[in-house]
């Protein structure tokens, strides 16, 4: 920026960068006092105005204000010419003093970051011979002084422990113009040791030449000894390892016989791995599980692997011929005499190859056996330590085997309990539809026969008045006639038979409805014609659902879905009425005292369905109830 003042300070000119840094065009500086706009501050106007009149050759900073109210720093300099006035250069040095702030804030946290950290920061000339800057951090790491280092070339290498020294002087001597990072001891001027690495890199300049190195100095002492530490105690623990090894992998072989995967198998799944596995880990040509009949006083063959179980299932093991209060071994098996046919020789016969050992260990559960798992090899002897992983196996898996016979037996006797209350339902519904057929069939022809007598009597009675008694005969014969019809609906509606689901929980909920005088909503979409234990099971549950809201929900509407979903058949029962204790309800159930939520829970589950009850939104009671379909369709009548 330049600018021309007469002598008296009077803005004569400028130039355009005069114009652009300060905003005003010279006639604009003119017609206005350009020193109250530039330094609006009466203090710094007059010293600006004292440096222009003094004309000193000399450079000055000054901050001026800008015509859009930014505040400029600037260097100013003046010198007068010889007709008296004056000629001013001014440079725009915002972007330098920005700098030279973020240089001071860059070196001060540069600063606080290496005067904090616990290690020692450094900084060296381009060949490590001169230090230029060691952190706080070097007396207390080093334990001695930062003015040791300043001293003369390579001070530094004082501290390092003489066996070390050469060793490090080397590296640094040797080393390319690259990254450094050398491990190395000192010796404190108290006379410990620390042990130190030292990790250096190169600062290059524009031109890529190394002009400065830096470096951080870490005491690992702490971290060298745990690792002596470390290295001594696995020597030490060497020979220990190498001997847990063969126990580690029993231990393996046995975590991988009896893992808790095999829990979760049933039995008969759980037994053929289990014994692969045991063949497997003890080598072993048939690997078999027995287990106790109480009533025969024998052991039999419950499975086998390695031989087809067909060969052994005839052959029982009385239980006096075994060991069944401890582990047992031979290697010597010695082949049945001739002429021999007792259970050894049919064993021998069925196993088809020549054994010579054997071991097997009592399945034992609440200190009662229940059988026993045993090996037979034609190969290498048994060891004790095999036996006593059979052993342990066997501890392990013994619970596990006796749940599954538990299991089985439970789900044989509700397989059976199944069956049976299938029947029983189907039995209770074929005697409902006879018993159905027999009152509108056969009472309904009695009970029309007395109408038509006792009408025929009234019509002969002619222009006579008919007795009082006649015509309450023949109301009390058609109130007679009705309750039968809806006794034998009740028992068994036709129309579930003739025209399937849908249409019989048309029908049924009309007539429910009106009899109990509540308003009923309908929602059913297209069913097909389905098995017709589902039909029968989905009709009873919406009757007997129904049948409680009438008895005790108190209600005004009750609402009745049936849909066939991805899921299956859904049949959903809601009312507005009063609600219940559905766990309560549940308890008594299990109780016996509930028969109706029992007789819902027993249609759904024999069918394979699932039901839920529970409080509707808003009150009142929600039943939800799912079928299967599909698996045994049938066509429409």
């Amino acid at each position: 920026m330049i600018s021309f003042y007469d002598p008296s300070g009077r803005l004569l000119r400028v130039n355009r960068e005069w114009e652009r840094t300060l905003g005003w065009t010279a006639e604009e500086a003119q017609r206005v006092d350009i020193l109250a706009e530039t330094y609006p501050d009466p203090a710094r106007r007059q010293e600006v105005l004292e440096f222009i009149r003094r004309a000193e050759h000399r450079w000055v900073d000054f901050g001026a204000r800008a015509r859009d109210g930014r505040t400029i720093d600037a260097s100013w300099a003046r010198f007068r010419l010889s007709d008296g006035s004056v000629i001013g250069f001014g440079i725009d040095i915002s972007e330098r003093k920005q700098a030279e702030e973020a240089l001071r804030e860059s070196e001060a946290r540069f600063r606080q970051l290496a005067e904090t950290i616990d290690d020692v920061f450094w900084l060296a000339n381009a060949d490590l011979t001169e230090m230029l800057y060691v952190s706080p951090a070097y007396r207390e790491v080093f334990g001695r002084s930062c003015e040791s280092l300043y001293r003369e070339p390579r001070s530094w290498l004082e501290a390092v422990h003489p066996e070390d020294r050469e060793r490090v002087r080397r590296a640094v001597d040797e080393r390319p113009r690259g990254p450094m990072d050398e491990t190395y001891r000192v010796v404190r001027a108290d006379g410990s040791i620390r042990w130190i690495r030292d990790q250096g890199f190169p600062i290059r300049d524009a031109l890529g030449q190394t002009y400065r190195f830096a470096g951080i100095a870490e005491d690992i002492t702490d971290r060298r000894g745990a690792e002596e530490e470390r290295k001594r105690l696995l020597e030490s623990e060497s020979k220990a390892r190498s001997e847990a090894e063969g126990a580690l992998e029993r231990l393996r072989a046995i975590e991988s016989i009896t893992d808790a995967a095999l829990s979760y198998l049933g039995l008969d799944d759980l037994l053929r791995e289990l014994l692969a596995r045991l063949r497997s880990t003890l080598q072993a040509e048939i690997a078999s599980v027995r287990l106790i009949d109480e009533e025969r006083r024998e052991l039999y063959a419950r499975a086998i692997d390695g031989i087809p179980l067909a060969r052994v299932a005839g052959i029982g093991l009385p239980i006096d011929a075994v060991r069944l209060d401890a582990p047992f071994m031979v290697n010597e098996i010695q082949p049945p005499a001739p002429g021999r046919h007792d259970w050894f020789a049919k064993m021998w016969t069925a196993m088809g190859m020549p054994l010579r050992a054997a071991m097997s260990t009592p399945l034992v559960v609440a200190g009662k056996p229940i059988g026993l798992v045993g090996v037979t090899s034609t190969r290498a002897p048994f060891t004790e330590a095999d036996l006593h992983l059979l052993q342990v196996v066997a501890d392990r898996v013994a619970p596990a085997i006796e749940r599954g016979r538990l299991l089985e037996s439970v789900r044989a006797g509700r397989e059976r309990q199944n069956v049976l209350s299938r029947r029983l339902l189907t039995a209770q519904e074929e005697e409902r539809r006879r018993i159905a057929v027999e009152l509108h069939d056969d009472l309904g022809q009695v009970l029309t026969a007395v109408k038509i007598n006792l009408e025929s009597l009234e019509r002969a009675a002619g222009a006579t008045p008919a007795p009082a008694q006649l015509k309450s005969a023949i109301g009390c014969v058609d109130e007679a006639m009705q309750r039968v019809r809806d006794l034998a609906l009740d028992l068994r509606p036709s129309v579930l038979d003739d025209l399937g689901l849908p249409a019989a929980l048309r029908w049924y909920v009309d007539r429910f409805a009106r009899d109990a005088h509540l308003e009923a909503h309908l929602s059913i979409g297209v069913v097909p014609r389905l098995d017709p234990g589902v039909e029968t099971a989905c009709f009873r549950v919406a009757q007997e659902a129904m049948t409680n809201v009438a008895r005790h929900a108190q209600a005004r509407r009750v609402w009745l879905d049936l849909h066939v979903l991805a899921e299956g058949l859904e049949l959903g029962v809601r009312d507005d009425g009063i609600g219940f204790d559905v766990a309560g309800a549940r308890e008594r159930a299990a109780l016996g005292a509930s028969m109706g939520l029992l007789g819902m829970q027993e249609h759904v589950s024999l069918v394979g369905g699932e039901y839920e009850v529970r409080r509707a939104p808003g009150g009142g009671t929600l039943l939800r109830a799912r079928f299967p379909v599909g698996e045994k369709p049938r066509e429409s009548a």
